[in-house]
Formats: structure tokens, sequence, C-alpha cells
């Protein structure tokens, strides 16, 4: 306990001084609000299942997303765990309201992808060749 004391007493303070300095830029390591990118989202719903307030859902039916901002403890379990890097969280402060409100969110279908060559013999034909003296030599070239 002595060492806390004494380690205090000659250390900075941990809070902002206020007239001083601005309140209003976040600290190093800040965690803010949650933004969530709905062209990166692949609805996996690994977000939710680690969020501990049950703060997200994921609607794999309706390809809609629903954020809580209120019910958020800004933890940043979910940022974490989402393998797409659907989910970034700002450095700004959440500002307060009057009312609880979610954020709802519509994923885009996935793009589809494009038509893939079907082959042909002349495509999957595979010719053997051999190497004579350095030189490429075809099989069809020695008949």
């Amino acid at each position: 306990m002595i060492l806390t004391i004494l380690k205090n007493l000659i250390s900075k303070p941990v809070t902002r001084r206020y007239p001083f300095k601005d309140i209003r830029l976040p600290v190093a390591g800040f965690r803010g609000k949650i933004i969530f990118q709905a062209d990166r989202c692949k609805l996996c719903g690994a977000c939710a299942k680690r969020c501990p307030a049950k703060a997200l859902e994921v609607n794999r039916q309706a390809r809609t997303y629903k954020y809580y901002p209120f019910n958020c403890i800004y933890c940043g379990l979910c940022v974490e765990g989402c393998p797409a890097r659907a989910l970034v969280q700002d450095a700004h402060y959440v500002t307060a309201s009057f009312t609880k409100t979610s954020e709802t969110f519509k994923v885009p279908a996935p793009k589809t992808p494009p038509p893939t060559l079907t082959p042909t013999s002349s495509l999957m034909r595979v010719e053997s060749v051999t190497v004579n003296n350095n030189q490429l030599v075809s099989d069809d070239a020695k008949s």
C-alpha cells in the first residue's frame, strides 16, 4: 500500500485539467461508438454472439442488422469478433438523448459471381512435351 501511495504522489494526474485541456478530444485507446459497414457484413452473427450486453441482433432471413446503442457497454468484443471487419469503433463520444432508439441496417445481397468458363475438349487437352538439347519439342512436331 505504501508503494502505491508513493507512486501516485510522483506520477502525473489521471484526470484532465478541464479549463486548461480540451476534454472533447478522445484519449489514446478510447472505445467510442460502433460503426457498421453493411457492404462488408456476411451476416454470420459472430458479433451478436460475443456481445455481453445483447446490443446487436442479426437477422439472416430479412438481411438486417440491428444495433441498440443504449444497451451497448462499448467493450469492443463485437469489433474483435467480426471476421469480416464490418464493425469499427469510432474515437468519438456518444451523445446523450431523451429517447432510446435503435439503428437498423439493411445488408445488401452479395453480388453474383461472374459466369465461369465451361471447359471444352480443346481446352482440356494436354500435350506432352519433351526437352531435347535445351529446346522444347512438342509430341505433335515429332510425328
